[in-house]
């Protein structure tokens, strides 16, 4: 062999190992990570985990509110104060509701003392008109067993002209001028409201607002525009029951008598018959009637007045309904309270839980109340509490192209490091996991 064959030799042998050289040392394609199930301690059977992310909140909170609005005349409490439960976080001014009170109990006395009377017997002008009556209804039978005159028949029709007239008054109730009359007091009244409320607007952040004229000028306007409401609804609910029935019985008995001029059998028997009802009216007056009823209803409806006024003033003290702190105050003496507008939001800051609010409708499937929780937090890393599912909402919301429902999570124990809206990492097992 020779130097050149040899030479040519080597090369091909050095070509050959620096190759497989190279294939000896190239990296191997990163195997594709594949998910695998969760074993849980002890019982080697897959268990699957439902993640969150969630707000830490009070166990205990509520915004509170007035059912009925007034001037606030009190706040004994400032923003972080600890409060216990029943006392009195802001009180309204009770100024007007006192009268109120006042005018509905006198109400109510006279209403029970027109009942007591009727128990005790019928008043005299009340009897002597149901004995009238009866004497009438003799005259009328008697009258028409003599026969009519011509007198009688012009005097009988003019009688039911005029008691179907007055019927038709009372049924008709108040005229369109009267209604046009309350409807203008009405929008006068609603109008001063306003430039009442407006005037008021003005001076409510004076500390001393309710010792103001405007003050007092919202109150009234706001019990005038009250009133008008009251005196309108009255009006259009006219005629009385009571008025009506007395128009139309009016009317039947002029008819009545009109058709016992023409005496026949039938107008025979029916004076004989208007005779013994109007016998039968004085003995149920003399022994008491229905009417009691009525005067029985007047003092329910007093006494109904009267503890609407009472528990408006009792409301006017909105009170702590459990101990804990005032997180947020937005109301101050001299400011109007809206009837239920949140003023004072009042939270218990000693027990905290977890909600979380992006669980889908596929998640929720999985969990049910009581499942097993693992909650760690952004703000406290080396903390990790233990808890449960109390609660799973029924109702879910559309958010971002996906239904979300609200889950709450009670913690088994706390921590103090826990603030209020920290961010937190909700681990739930599933169903399987159990």
């Amino acid at each position: 062999m020779t130097k050149s064959a040899v030479r040519s030799l080597w090369l091909v042998l050095l070509v050959s190992l620096m190759l497989g050289g190279c294939r000896s040392t190239e990296i191997p394609p990163k195997p594709t990570p594949t998910a695998g199930p969760v074993t849980v301690a002890g019982g080697g059977q897959p268990a699957s985990r439902v993640v969150a992310e969630g707000r830490v909140i009070p166990t205990n909170s509520v915004n509170l509110s007035f059912a009925s609005g007034g001037i606030v005349a009190e706040v004994p409490v400032a923003l972080g104060d600890q409060v216990a439960a029943g006392q009195v976080l802001v009180h309204l001014d009770t100024g007007v509701l006192e009268q109120q009170l006042a005018q509905a109990e006198a109400n109510l006395a006279g209403a029970q003392a027109r009942l007591d009377q009727f128990d005790r017997g019928p008043a005299e002008q009340d009897v002597a008109a149901a004995r009238q009556n009866v004497a009438s209804a003799q005259a009328a039978y008697d009258k028409l067993a003599a026969g009519p005159s011509a007198s009688d028949l012009v005097a009988a029709r003019a009688a039911l002209a005029a008691a179907q007239q007055n019927y038709a008054r009372v049924a008709a109730g108040p005229t369109a001028d009267e209604l046009a009359q309350l409807s203008a007091q009405l929008a006068n009244a609603r109008a001063s409201l306003e430039q009442a409320q407006a005037a008021y607007d003005q001076v409510k952040g004076n500390a001393n607002v309710a010792m103001l004229p405007q003050s007092a000028a919202l109150q009234q306007a706001t019990n005038n525009y009250n009133a008008a409401i009251a005196a309108y609804q009255a009006a259009a609910g006219r005629p009385a029951p009571a008025e009506l029935a007395a128009a139309k019985a009016q009317v039947e008995a002029s008819q009545a008598a009109l058709d016992r001029l023409t005496p026949d059998a039938a107008q025979g028997q029916a004076a004989l018959a208007a005779l013994e009802n109007a016998r039968a009216q004085l003995a149920r007056l003399e022994q008491g009637s229905d009417d009691r009823a009525v005067l029985e209803a007047n003092v329910n409806a007093a006494q109904a007045g009267r503890d609407l006024v009472a528990r408006q003033i009792k409301n006017a003290d909105l009170v702590a309904p459990f101990a804990g702190t005032v997180m947020k105050l937005d109301i101050s003496a001299g400011e109007f309270a809206a009837p239920g507008a949140a003023v004072l939001l009042l939270a218990d800051t000693s027990t905290w839980q977890v909600e979380t609010t992006d669980l889908t409708e596929l998640n929720v499937a999985e969990i049910s109340e009581g499942s097993p929780v693992a909650v760690t937090l952004d703000a406290i890393p080396d903390l990790e509490l233990p808890g449960r599912v109390s609660t799973i909402a029924q109702f879910g919301e559309s958010r971002q192209g996906d239904i979300v429902y609200t889950v709450n999570v009670i913690l088994d124990r706390q921590d103090p490091r826990l603030r209020w809206n920290m961010t937190a990492k909700v681990v739930i097992e599933s169903r399987d996991a159990s």
